[in-house]
Order: structure tokens, then sequence, then C-alpha cells
């Protein structure tokens, strides 16, 4: 299935009508940030399933060195690390008084769910439960933001 990329634009229409009180929002919000600003593809932030998360893969909070400035992310797999050769360290900087600034969505998300170094970077509490962040939950999230902001979800499939 091909479709449209999301731009900054989409985001920022995103955030202006988002809930941030929620944590699960707070981590589909952190997701979609790295995700457009890492270029990365989803499947290196989430897994399909809970059961199938993949540390070697996916991130865990340890492999991100935060800082309200800056943050520097220890990526071993990703479309230009497919063999796994090496550590790529990704830098995101912070984009002061923006509300795509990545320091500020990860900062909300270690604020709003457990932030152990062994757990994966995204959470969502579920019945109470604190699990895995999956690819459902956010392929969810960024059809229900598309069509929020007036554009055709079966159209905008959430490449970055």
């Amino acid at each position: 299935m091909t479709g449209s990329a999301l731009y900054s634009r989409h985001l920022s229409q995103n955030h202006s009508i988002l809930d941030f009180s929620d944590p699960h929002i707070v981590a589909c919000w952190a997701a979609c940030i790295f995700g457009f600003f890492l270029l990365l593809r989803k499947s290196n932030l989430v897994p399909d399933k809970a059961d199938e998360f993949r540390p070697d893969f996916q991130f865990v909070r340890s492999d991100i060195k935060w800082h309200p400035e800056a943050m520097l992310i220890s990526c071993l797999g990703s479309k230009v690390n497919q063999y796994k050769e090496r550590v790529v360290k990704l830098p995101l900087v912070a984009i002061p008084d923006s509300p795509l600034c990545p320091c500020k969505a990860y900062e909300a998300l270690c604020k709003n769910l457990p932030n152990d170094d062994s757990l994966p970077v995204f959470l969502t509490i579920k019945n109470r439960k604190i699990q895995c962040f999956t690819y459902h939950h956010l392929q969810d999230f960024i059809k229900r933001s598309v069509a929020a902001i007036g554009l055709d979800p079966s159209k905008n499939v959430g490449h970055f």
C-alpha cells in the first residue's frame, strides 16, 4: 500500500487538538516525533505485538541519553544498519518553542509512564497495566490523527 507522507504541518495541526493528559496519547505522540525526525521504520520504534518486543531492534530507555537541549539515541538496527554491524548514534536536538520538539515529547513520555532503563521506550497503559506500545497502537493513532485534521486516512498511511 502506498500513501502520502506525514509532514511537519500535519504534526503541528495534530498537536493542537491532542489531549496530552492521556498517557497513551503522550506515547503515541513521542513515537511519531521519533519516527519523523529519525527517519525510522515503525518496526524500529514498536513491535507488531507486545510479546514480540526485541530490545536489540526496538529502543529501550537505556538507549537514550537525554538532556533538555538534546538526546543521543543508540540504534543497533535501522534502514542504514540492517545487519547490525555497529551501533549508530542518532542525535535529536531540542526545537525551542515548537510543538514538534523531540526533547519535550520524550520528557513528557518519561513523566507520564515509567522510565526504568530496561523497559521499552514506548509504553502504554491498558486496563491499568503497563504494556509495550505496538504497531497497532501507532497505526491506529496515525489514522485517527490524520482523519481529525481532515485528511483521508486511507491515503495517508503514516510514512514519516
